[in-house]
């Protein structure tokens, strides 16, 4: 009986411990993956930021080197511009053929909305989503604090990086004064609209969970075995 009862009280012993290094192994094996995806989601925000700070200084410097130069010699800046062999692209336009060129070649997408929008932005629109218009109002209230989102999309995580379209004051006089603006009393600092850089989450997260899964199924495993 002594020797049942010391093989029984081994037994126990073993199987608690077995069952506090698994318990362990858990439980770093989730501290390991936060700490990934905490480190994946920070990299996807800054590389959205990177974008939309790119996009805002070569709108910037487009406007002061090349349109304002262009106007003041009789250039016709417009939407349209591919219609007229002499005119230019407004700056936004070309901000966003920029943003279209660069996220086609490294994924992602660039958008331009307002609730407020030109004619011809709006023919081809879809209606502002609940993220668009959450930035909208977000950005009205605190226009230097980026709005962000992370969503899937088509099976992919992609963050959504929302800052505020300023209005700027080499802009106010067109903006007031076109005959198809839909507002006319801008101000300089108004939000007009929102520029939002959507860039895809890396798949190593994914990737390193499923082998730190497998690594940890492997570890149980042969505890087990080590057990009987």
């Amino acid at each position: 009986m002594p020797i049942v009862l010391k093989w029984l009280t081994n037994g126990w012993t073993l199987s608690l411990i077995f069952c506090l290094v698994v318990l362990g192994l858990v439980h770093t094996v989730q501290g390991v993956l936060q700490i990934e995806r905490d480190l994946v989601e920070s990299l996807a925000i800054e590389d959205a930021a990177r974008y939309s700070d790119t996009l805002r200084e070569f709108r910037t410097l487009y406007t002061s080197e090349v349109v304002e130069r262009a106007v003041a010699n009789g250039t016709r800046i417009t939407h349209d511009y591919q219609n007229d062999p002499g005119a230019l692209p407004l700056p936004s336009t070309l901000s966003m053929l920029l943003g279209k060129r660069l996220t086609s070649r490294h994924g992602g997408d660039v958008r331009l909305y307002s609730d407020v929008p030109f004619p011809w932005r709006v023919r081809n629109r879809k209606p502002l989503d609940s993220f668009q218009s959450m930035a909208l109002e977000a950005l009205r209230d605190e226009p230097s604090n980026p709005v962000l989102r992370f969503e899937e999309s088509d099976g992919v995580t992609v963050v959504r990086y929302a800052t505020a379209d300023l209005m700027r004051e080499s802009c106010v006089e067109c903006h007031n004064t076109h005959p198809d603006s839909p507002k006319k009393d801008w101000v300089v600092g108004d939000v007009r609209g929102v520029l939002e850089v959507s860039r895809p989450v890396t798949s190593s997260w994914s990737s390193m969970r499923l082998d730190i899964r497998n690594s940890l199924r492997t570890v149980v495993l042969v505890s087990a075995l080590g057990l009987l």
